[in-house]
């Protein structure tokens, strides 16, 4: 089961979100209405995932994921906004946020969030696994140079659940250099 934090102003939403949201996947949410009240609650319960409206009174996500992110949290994060300006897309991508969605369109878009949610989880489970089998390694022997990007260096990562990261060879993840 996933932790997911969910963070909006507007309560009928946030009833839907823990209404729907566990249709589609196997979720436990908290609900938080504003992004402080959200990031206190980060600290005392870490989540697999937050999702954040954008516009809220006070705050917005935005300011949120960059108070997550200036801290060092990688947790995945989803902006679901009611806001359909690339802009503030491109923006909260920009601060590191894994995914955008927009708000609207009946239950499926509690689907679509469900999925994102999930693979946003499970692609940070991944290269967290492959930082730490990569550390617990002794030798850098097997991070040669030549490899191609999403290439794995040797069988042992061909087992990995994180070889589904094809973007990140296991030397890059690790943080070696040649």
């Amino acid at each position: 089961m996933y932790s997911i934090l969910y963070v909006d102003d507007e309560p009928i939403i946030r009833d839907l979100i823990s209404l729907f949201l566990p249709k589609f996947g196997e979720f436990s949410i908290d609900l938080a209405e504003d992004p402080d009240t959200g990031l206190i609650m980060h600290q005392e319960k870490k989540y697999d995932a937050i999702i954040s409206d954008f516009d809220m009174p006070g705050s917005n996500g935005i300011t949120f994921l960059i108070n997550l992110r200036s801290t060092g949290d990688k947790t995945p994060f989803i902006l679901f906004t009611g806001k359909s300006r690339e802009e503030i897309a491109v923006e909260a991508l920009n601060w590191g946020a894994d995914h955008y969605l927009h708000k609207g369109g009946g239950s499926d878009q509690f689907r679509e969030l469900a999925h994102v949610t999930i693979h946003a989880i499970q692609r940070h489970q991944s290269i967290e696994e492959v930082k730490r089998s990569s550390a617990t390694r002794s030798s850098k022997s097997d991070c040669e140079p030549g490899l191609k990007s999403g290439t794995p260096p040797n069988p042992f990562w061909a087992s990995l659940p994180a070889r589904a990261c094809l973007a990140i060879n296991g030397c890059e993840a690790a943080g070696t250099t040649w």
